[in-house]
C-alpha cells in the first residue's frame, strides 16, 4: 500500500468513516492498534480483540487493561474507563493515514513503531491542507484533554456538514449554553434510557 497512492487515499477514507461512525457510539473498543485492525476486501475497517471492550452497564467499574502505550492517552488511568478511551487512538492513526496519502514514508516509522514517534513533528507542512488541517486540530485536542467534544466531530473528523448528530450531542451542546429547557429533556433522556444508556448519574448532573 506504500506505493499505492490510490489504496493509501481508499483506506484512509474507509477509516475517517469509521471513526466518524465509532467516536458517537456509546462504547468502545479499548485498544485499537494497528494489530487489532482488519481492512477487508471492499476497504472497510473491522475491529479484533475486544478483551479492554466499554459497554454502559460498566459505567464506574475500573478498565482490566490500559491499551497498547502508543496508541492510548498519556495520562489515562484505569479509573478511565468510558466511551471516549478509544478517541486517541482513532485521531491519531486517521491523522497518520491521511499524512501518508501525500507522504508515504511516514508509514515505515509508523508501522515500525519508532520509539520516538512524534506525528506533530511530521506534519508542519499540511497545516494549511484542509482535509487534513481539521484532523490536526481534533489530534491536538485528544492528545491534550484525552477525549473530542463529540459536537466537534462534524467538522474536524467526518469533515460533511450533514453528519447527522445525535440526539443526546445536540441537548449536550445546547444544554451548555444554558437552555434549561434541553437540560431537563437531557436529563429525562439519561432517566428513562430513550436512545441512550439509561445513567441516572448522568441525568443528576
Amino acid at each position: 500500500i506504500k506505493d499505492d497512492k490510490a489504496k493509501r487515499d481508499l483506506l484512509s477514507n474507509k477509516f475517517q468513516e469509521f471513526v466518524s461512525w465509532l467516536l458517537p457510539k456509546y462504547f468502545a473498543h479499548g485498544d485499537i492498534k494497528p494489530d487489532n485492525i482488519v481492512i477487508k476486501d471492499d476497504g472497510n475497517v473491522m475491529l479484533v480483540d475486544y478483551d479492554g471492550m466499554f459497554v454502559p452497564s460498566l459505567y464506574g467499574k475500573p478498565a482490566l487493561e490500559f491499551g497498547t502505550p502508543m496508541f492510548r492517552y498519556k495520562n489515562r488511568t484505569l479509573e478511565d474507563f468510558n466511551e471516549y478511551i478509544d478517541d486517541y487512538a482513532t485521531v491519531f492513526i486517521l491523522l497518520v493515514l491521511k499524512v501518508s496519502v501525500t507522504y508515504p514514508t511516514i508509514i515505515d516509522d509508523f508501522v515500525n513503531r519508532e520509539p520516538q514517534f512524534d506525528i506533530v513533528k511530521r506534519i508542519v507542512t499540511f497545516m494549511n491542507d484542509k482535509q487534513i488541517a481539521p484532523i490536526i486540530s481534533a489530534y491536538i485536542m485528544v492528545a491534550n484533554y484525552g477525549h473530542l467534544d463529540r459536537q466537534l466531530i462534524p467538522s474536524l473528523i467526518a469533515n460533511r456538514v450533514n453528519f447527522n448528530l445525535s440526539k443526546e450531542t445536540k441537548l449536550l451542546y445546547s444544554a451548555r449554553q444554558g437552555n434549561t429547557r434541553d437540560m431537563i429533556e437531557l436529563a429525562e433522556l439519561y432517566e428513562k434510557g430513550e436512545s441512550v444508556a439509561k445513567n441516572i448519574d448522568k441525568a443528576m448532573k
